[in-house]
């Protein structure tokens, strides 16, 4: 499986070489007030590094891990002083360091989540975004519900956490509607 998805990424990613990528995700944007000026962040899933360089661009030292060689050439292009990882996230632990923030868009491994805890710092900040099984309704057996969040699953999974914001629902994405869950939660 980790083969057929690096090739099925890489792909998609040659496809899209022409389409602007430097927009990083809103609700990253829209709670970059919240940001920490230094520190170290990690970008999960990066794919062509917009958020990844939003917050290397804000003081970060940013660690940023995706499965596509594609995209992580296209993200060291533009900024080099990114760290880089190629590696499928099935297999590949997360790094052993303390960060101070930890994105998590649109990629669901539902093992991630009790590692967040671990690799964040006490008062550290988690922005996850990903698919909810709303999706069913909207484009019925598209993708595999095992990556679609069930009904407040985020929430209840940070829950002892601080959240800052949470969201669930269907909304106007680029490319259609989607149906999404929300999370911007700091670290106890």
């Amino acid at each position: 499986m980790p083969r057929e998805d690096a090739e099925r990424w890489n792909a998609r990613y040659r496809e899209s070489s022409n389409i602007p990528i430097d927009v990083p995700r809103d609700l990253l944007v829209n709670f970059s007030h919240l940001l920490p000026t230094s520190g170290w962040g990690l970008d999960i899933a990066t794919g062509r590094g917009a958020n990844a360089i939003f917050l290397s661009q804000r003081g970060l030292e940013v660690v940023a891990i995706d499965i596509s060689w594609v995209a992580l050439y296209s993200t060291h292009l533009r900024w080099p002083s990114l760290h880089l990882i190629l590696a499928d996230l099935t297999e590949y632990p997360l790094p052993c360091r303390e960060f101070d923030v930890i994105l998590n868009f649109y990629y669901l491994d539902r093992s991630l989540f009790p590692l967040f805890s671990s690799r964040l710092k006490s008062g550290g900040l988690l922005f996850i975004e990903t698919l909810t099984e709303k999706m069913e309704e909207i484009f019925p057996n598209r993708i595999d519900p095992m990556y679609l969040l069930r009904e407040g699953e985020l929430y209840n999974i940070f829950c002892d956490w601080e959240i800052l914001y949470y969201n669930e629902g269907v909304t106007q994405g680029h490319s259609g509607l989607k149906a999404i869950a929300s999370l911007v939660a700091r670290k106890p």
